[in-house]
């Protein structure tokens, strides 16, 4: 019998960030989705199901509105939902956050214990 791998979805406007992000979570044993476009990611969220999710509100122009809308709407994403951006504010009703740029430690620490929940 084998075990799911927990899945995780990435948001970042940033392709660059995306792919090092994916690669480091990938190496960490999590299957990954990335998007770099906010009604991607807002359509990723209503069609899958995640373990964890890490977001950074830059990718859409209303930034922190955009996630307190997306945790409005989708209220069981609070406990999956980890932000991540230069001014990633701590006001968001979400898991954690984590400013950038990233210490990957710290963001392999938090994506494992929000999946493990």
């Amino acid at each position: 019998m084998s075990v799911a791998r927990k899945r995780v979805l990435v948001g970042d406007a940033d392709e660059i960030v995306l792919a090092l992000i994916l690669h480091i979570l990938q190496r960490q044993g999590y299957a990954v989705d990335v998007t770099a476009e906010a009604a991607a990611f807002t359509q990723k969220l209503r069609t899958g199901r995640y373990d964890a999710i890490l977001v950074d509100p830059a990718m859409s122009p209303s930034g922190a509105q955009w996630i307190r809308d997306l945790v409005a709407t989708m209220p069981e994403l609070r406990n999956r939902l980890i932000v991540a951006g230069t001014a990633a504010g701590s006001d968001l009703p979400v898991r954690a956050t984590l400013r950038k740029p990233l210490e990957f430690g710290l963001l392999i620490d938090t994506v494992h214990d929000c999946a493990e929940q």
